[in-house]
């Protein structure tokens, strides 16, 4: 499917802090058009100086783009882009801070290319994706398949630190394209400093279909009379106007056999005083007749003429992304076990012309074969394991209306939580027996808890507590400034509180546990304010709101990145890991799946099902070889495969 584009920009002006301007481009040739497709770019420059000289800078970074993009056409488009992308930023890396980001658009393929720290974000059934985010010193790319309605935003990375996820969302929902710039304008203009800020927004619609013949019809209903005058000499009708050789040929493009319709139709007239009737004659009905038989020649000899040119062309081009696919694949393949990153990205470039090429029609039983090879790559190359999780425990029947918030695991048991209720379920992972351990009578409040071994812990405003049989036993005070999570490990129990955006340790004693110490190192500072997960291995695992995971440990901030995740997370939920697990497991509900890295940020494996978009939280047995999810009333469990 093809679409239409709306496209709305905004700029600052030049300034001390650079210039940004948004392109866009459509090549008229047809060959260009149909191997580079339509071209949207945002780039940003630095610049020392106000006014000309950014300007200037701008317009050679964005002259020197035009020119590898749509220059030679040997290359694929997506290739194209990147190589375009990469060495634009090569040759202009003595200038700190330029910004490119790209999107080119072929049919209903959208391929993406950022670098210098520009991103891409997507706004689809009203929740907005990263697909680009910042990494300055990469160039990233990404490629997908458009739907009606979508919306890109492209821009600078001043851009979306200007304006936040909320204030983005905001402005797009409900609104058309045209009037973004009354939303973002007047803040933006308003504040110095923004001469590097720029977007481009692009909206996918589908394309409004031709008239009918009917309409075309209806529009030119003007009669073409052939009258006689006084003398008897005939002429053309003023209203008809004259049928001229270009007239003629014109109408003949736009419209030939509607055109034959209406000479068929036409009408000689004798005036007879004031009387007008039909006449015929036999020599010029045959001179008609020879006339719209030539023309009916002519006219199916252009349009088989222009269907063989579209097949030919249509053949060159799918012979020439059968070509590059297949040798994408192959590469894949071969690099595998030298760059399993790049082996990742060229099967996804693969697998998405392959889909292009079958939703144009395409059905040689080669294109099916190649098929066939890259879904049996998928699992080995991409990680990919589209799953249908299995109900582990009906939570509901033990205890009713229990809607778990809350999932915890020590030595092989599971603790579900239920606030609402004050109910606390164990479920024993090898055999599945469940029952409920706490329930309302035993504590009065719950916000979050913690296990170790069989000891069951709670947090809430009053401070921990160990609850069991015999009730619940206070053991550390509450000392933290507002909210706080609890984690029990190696005997003992720590306290992350976000007010303080600090990590306690309470050693355990004979007694219980002792004062609180500063886990973290002495002149550390890191910003705990937005945790929604965390996890201790031996090093603290910290999951933010915003998706970012912090390595920790003897109190100090690791080195630790995510790479090969593909699309990238947005807004995950919770991670999990353990002394005996070898992988981190992210909850990703959103993309509804469950990403698995090592302990070095390299991905490894992703399970897929619309089933973990429910999803709650996460409990992983690498021994069991099974991920649990909470999804509230009940528990899902996923085999795993990626060992």
């Amino acid at each position: 499917m093809s679409f239409n584009i709306v496209s709305a920009k905004i700029t600052g002006n030049p300034d001390r802090a650079g210039w940004a301007q948004s392109y866009e481009f459509t090549p008229l040739e047809v060959e260009k058009a149909a191997s580079r497709g339509h071209l949207f770019a945002v780039i940003s420059t630095p610049t020392g100086e106000e006014g000309v000289e950014s300007v200037f800078a701008g317009r050679e970074v964005l002259g020197r783009l035009h020119e590898e993009y749509f220059g030679l056409l040997e290359e694929g488009a997506f290739s194209a882009l990147k190589h375009s992308v990469d060495k634009v930023m090569t040759e202009f890396s003595s200038w700190e801070d330029v910004e490119i980001v790209c999107i080119s658009q072929l049919t209903d393929v959208s391929y993406m290319v950022g670098a210098g720290g520009a991103q891409i974000m997507l706004y689809r059934d009203a929740v907005l994706t990263p697909l680009i985010k910042n990494q300055k010193g990469k160039v990233i790319s990404v490629s997908g398949k458009a739907k009606e309605g979508d919306i890109f935003i492209i821009g600078t990375n001043s851009f979306f630190q200007l304006f936040s996820l909320g204030i983005i969302r905001g402005a797009l929902q409900g609104r058309n394209l045209t009037s973004i710039a009354e939303v973002f304008g007047p803040s933006l203009h308003a504040r110095e400093g923004v001469g590097n800020v720029g977007a481009l927004f692009l909206k996918f619609e589908n394309k409004v279909p031709p008239q009918s013949e009917s309409e075309i019809d209806s529009d030119s209903n003007s009669s073409r009379l052939i009258s006689a005058d006084s003398q008897g000499e005939f002429l053309k009708n003023d209203t008809a106007g004259e049928i001229t050789k270009e007239s003629f040929s014109t109408k003949l493009r736009q419209k030939p056999f509607g055109f034959l319709h209406r000479l068929r139709d036409i009408k000689v007239y004798v005036r007879e005083g004031n009387r007008f009737e039909e006449t015929s004659s036999p020599k010029r009905k045959l001179t008609l007749g020879i006339g719209v038989l030539l023309l009916l020649l002519l006219t199916t000899s252009i349009f088989f003429g222009i269907k063989k040119k579209h097949d030919k062309d249509m053949r060159v081009r799918y012979e020439e992304i059968f070509t590059e696919t297949s040798h994408q694949l192959t590469e894949a393949q071969d690099l595998f076990q030298l760059n399993p990153e790049r082996s990742r990205e060229l099967l996804l470039a693969a697998r998405d012309k392959v889909l292009g090429l079958t939703s144009e029609g395409f059905g040689d039983p080669e294109l099916t074969d190649l098929k066939k090879k890259i879904e049996d790559n998928e699992k080995k190359i991409l990680g990919e394991y589209s799953v249908t999780p299995q109900l582990f425990v009906e939570l509901s029947l033990l205890s009713d209306n229990f809607n778990g918030d809350e999932m915890v695991a020590s030595e092989g048991t599971l603790y579900v939580t239920d606030r609402d209720s004050r109910k606390i379920v164990s479920v024993v992972l090898a055999t599945k027996r469940s029952e409920v351990v706490i329930g309302p009578q035993t504590i009065e409040r719950i916000e979050s808890v913690a296990a170790y071994g069989d000891r069951i812990f709670v947090l809430n405003s009053e401070g921990v507590s160990e609850v069991g049989d015999s009730g619940a036993n206070k053991v550390i005070d509450k000392e933290w400034l507002s909210q706080a999570l609890p984690f029990a490990y190696a005997s003992n129990l720590y306290i992350l509180d976000e007010g303080a955006s600090m990590i306690y340790r309470h050693a355990g004693t004979d007694n219980g546990f002792g004062t609180k110490k500063d886990w973290i190192a002495p002149g550390v500072t890191i910003d705990l304010t937005q945790t929604s997960s965390w996890v201790i291995d031996g090093s603290i695992w910290v999951l933010d709101e915003s998706g970012k995971i912090l390595k920790l440990s003897y109190g100090n901030p690791q080195n630790f990145s995510i790479s090969g995740v593909f699309p990238p997370m947005s807004l995950p939920k919770a991670i999990y890991t353990g002394d005996e697990e070898e992988f981190l497991y992210i909850l990703d509900s959103e993309n509804e799946r469950v990403v698995v890295v090592d302990k070095d940020g390299k991905f490894k494996a992703q399970y897929i099902s619309s089933d973990i978009s429910q999803a709650k939280g996460l409990v992983v047995s690498e021994e069991e070889r099974k991920i649990i999810l909470l999804t509230g009333e009940r528990l899902l469990s996923i085999e795993m495969e990626h060992f």
